[in-house]
């Protein structure tokens, strides 16, 4: 895994660092649950399945997380003593899906 970025300022730049070795991560985890249960190891492989889900699921999150900085609030949506900077950040998350709530 690469280290982290130095240069990262705001929280968006940390959950982007994060999320592609996360993703490279979980990728290189998969093989390993077939590679053991090849050999008959069925408890590494057990232990492979679940770090592999965890890691899934952090993954989902950062993603989530992402997502949820795509679009601005609309003009409607917008306080207006932040001066039109604010971002929707508050997510709610229902069956796997993310939907946004400004």
């Amino acid at each position: 895994m690469p280290e982290h970025p130095l240069d990262a300022v705001d929280n968006r730049q940390h959950v982007e660092a994060l999320t592609a070795p996360f993703a490279s991560m979980a990728k290189s985890t998969r093989p390993a649950i077939d590679t053991a249960a090849s050999f008959g190891d069925a408890d590494t492989a057990d232990l492979f399945t679940e770090v592999s889900r965890e890691l899934d699921k952090q993954l989902w999150f950062l993603e989530a997380h992402l997502t949820s900085w795509q679009e601005p609030c609309s003009a409607a949506q917008i306080n207006s003593t932040q001066k039109g900077r604010k971002l929707c950040l508050e997510t709610i998350v229902v069956r796997n899906s993310v939907k946004r709530a400004c």
